[in-house]
């Protein structure tokens, strides 16, 4: 139980005894994921069929604060028996996270788009007004995104307050609906489910948003709020500055084009740049991930901003200068240095414009809100720990968007991030311990050589490793989204990783460089020879995608796939936190591969 404590956050932090005795708040102190992890649970069994009305909720919720809060006030058992303080603590331990749970239940039948089921209802013309939620980039005739109905004809009221996926003509207005903007059209209202002329893959994804019909648009379409608001206005601006670099970054007369190209997708995370061979290799090969901004992209930038800003110094002013300079700049003159907080705003602030420069993608956004939270943990002197700070983000994302759990796209992104810290690093160290190179020579005696040789080895072992958990954690989620079993993706993604760091950074100086005045030529050589490498790229992937490596796999409920993936993600935290599991690194390393193989031979065909 310590151990699992520990776990959770709860550990001792070093506080001194006797003011935590004298402070009247030391009962209400509770670890983050007591909080968190109902919050997140509250969500998938509501996206599943399981919500409870609203009122229900707030009910048990509240009823559920009010033990927490009994329970913490007589859990020192001061004026009671020792046994009636044991019992209120058990009390705040269980209703705390109770009252969590049902809050965001709450939150989520309060917030969540309601979902109608349209498929017995034929195809109807109505007056609609929708307000826009997500707009889609599209290359065609035509206008289309996700928006919530807030005004419908009597014959189709029963969508009021659903989300519905609009089409209209690009003829109606020449810029994108953005995001808060108010639509009002004449549309043939269908059910979007049963719709032949979507594919498959985008009739799952339109289930998973909880998109309840389809409105294709008339000749007519009134905008009667084109969304003039700041987040508006700030919208176009990105969207301009992300065209202008664009067409810096691709230069249509180059020899290199189809290269530039890709690299101006993988930076930007725009895909429509890229040709259909390019995709398809890609995807084949498990490596088409390195084309959506995300944790790595995010990741990468915010590492460099952080190093760049940490190694910053002041000018070494004195006297008058000094005083007014430390003022205006707060610079820890000790070192000529600026203080951590500085360092993290200003990398917190940089990641920000960069991600809402690629479009701001809800992966980007969750990499980023995790940043912020491993960052403000450390100004606020508390241990910087991956996973709590994965699950705050999460349950921030969901906050935001309660009906979020349900898309494919977060719960991968997730599951993936979570393996990397339960079985990737820790198989990586395992890894790099047992196979060290030259073990039994001192340190202080390798030869450079051998240092070198014994560091890239370490490298290896840890991209391995990484690449490993997360085709197991993300395998059985991918097999149920799209019906592919890819194991080549742990090869190729072992060698393209490390290669794709080297890309990136190359690809993100030459890009900032053609931003700064003259510094055009330097700009343009680092680009060339990052498409050079770019070209070496795109070969391996074709190369992986000729290989017979992919298997057709297909579970009969696509819910078994996300089962599969919790299985797995569940034995990666056995692992982490039991310790008679951890003692034995060929069970806890060699379990989850094996399991997920035995899931996806017992419910796939």
């Amino acid at each position: 139980m310590e151990t699992l404590k520990a776990a959770l956050g709860n550990a001792p932090d070093g506080t001194d005894e006797a003011a935590e005795k004298r402070s009247p708040l030391r009962n209400f102190r509770a670890p983050l994921l007591w909080i968190l992890l109902p919050q997140l649970a509250a969500c998938a069994l509501c996206e599943n069929g399981f919500a409870l009305p609203r009122a229900a909720c707030v009910v048990a919720s509240g009823v559920a604060v009010a033990l927490a809060v009994l329970g913490a006030c007589f859990a020192d058992g001061a004026a009671f028996p020792r046994r009636f303080g044991k019992i209120a603590r058990e009390v705040w331990t269980f209703a705390l996270p109770l009252a969590a749970f049902f809050l965001a239940g709450a939150w989520w039948s309060a917030n969540a788009p309601r979902l109608v089921d349209w498929s017995a209802f034929p195809e109807t013309e109505a007056v609609v007004e929708l307000e826009v939620e997500t707009p889609f980039r599209s290359a065609g005739k035509s206008w289309s995104g996700l928006a919530r109905v807030r005004g419908i004809s009597e014959d189709c009221s029963a969508l009021v307050g659903a989300r519905v996926f609009y089409v209209f003509r690009k003829t109606e207005t020449t810029a994108a609906p953005l995001e808060g903007t108010r639509l009002r059209m004449r549309a043939l209202v269908a059910d979007a489910a049963g719709d032949a002329r979507l594919s498959e893959g985008f009739r799952d994804f339109l289930r998973s948003r909880r998109v309840s019909a389809r409105a294709t648009g008339g000749d007519h379409v009134e905008i009667s709020d084109s969304a003039t608001g700041f987040d508006a206005a700030l919208s176009r601006r990105f969207a301009a500055m992300k065209a202008a670099l664009i067409a810096k970054l691709v230069d249509p007369d180059s020899p290199r084009e189809r290269e530039q190209r890709a690299l101006a997708a993988m930076l930007l995370g725009e895909r429509s740049l890229l040709t259909r061979e390019q995709r398809d290799d890609f995807a084949l090969s498990g490596t088409t991930h390195i084309f959506a901004v995300s944790g790595l992209h995010v990741s990468l930038f915010a590492a460099l901003i952080f190093a760049v800003c940490s190694r910053a110094r002041a000018p070494r002013w004195g006297g008058a200068k000094k005083r007014f300079y430390a003022r205006v700049f707060p610079v820890s003159f000790s070192d000529n240095r600026a203080p951590f907080w500085f360092t993290a705003a200003a990398t917190a602030g940089v990641t920000w414009f960069y991600v809402r420069l690629t479009g701001a993608a809800p992966s980007a956004m969750r990499a980023w809100t995790m940043i912020v939270f491993l960052l403000a943990a450390r100004l606020l002197g508390r241990p910087a720990q991956p996973l709590n700070a994965l699950v705050a983000s999460a349950s921030f994302a969901l906050w935001r968007e309660p009906a979020l759990f349900a898309e494919p796209g977060f719960r991968l992104s997730y599951a993936v991030v979570a393996s990397i810290f339960l079985y990737g690093v820790p198989l990586g160290d395992f890894l790099r311990s047992r196979l060290r190179l030259f073990r039994y020579v001192p340190a202080a005696a390798l030869s450079p050589a051998r240092r070198f040789a014994s560091a890239l080895w370490g490298k290896v072992c840890a991209a391995f490793a990484v690449s490993l958990g997360t085709f197991v954690a993300g395998a059985s989620f991918v097999a149920a989204s799209f019906g592919v079993f890819t194991p080549i993706a742990v090869l190729a993604n072992l060698a393209l990783i490390p290669f794709l760091g080297i890309l990136l950074s190359a690809g993100l100086v030459s890009a900032a460089l053609f931003c700064v005045p003259g510094a055009a030529p330097l700009a343009e050589l680092v680009w060339r020879a990052d498409a050079a490498l770019m070209f070496c790229a795109e070969a391996f992937a074709g190369t992986a995608a000729a290989l017979p490596a992919d298997a057709e796999t297909r579970f009969a409920d696509p819910r078994l796939g996300a089962l599969g993936g919790a299985l797995v993600l569940l034995a990666f935290a056995v692992g982490a936190f039991l310790p008679a599991v951890r003692a034995r690194p060929a069970l806890r390393f060699a379990f989850p591969p094996l399991f997920l193989l035995a899931y996806l031979l017992a419910f796939a065909f």
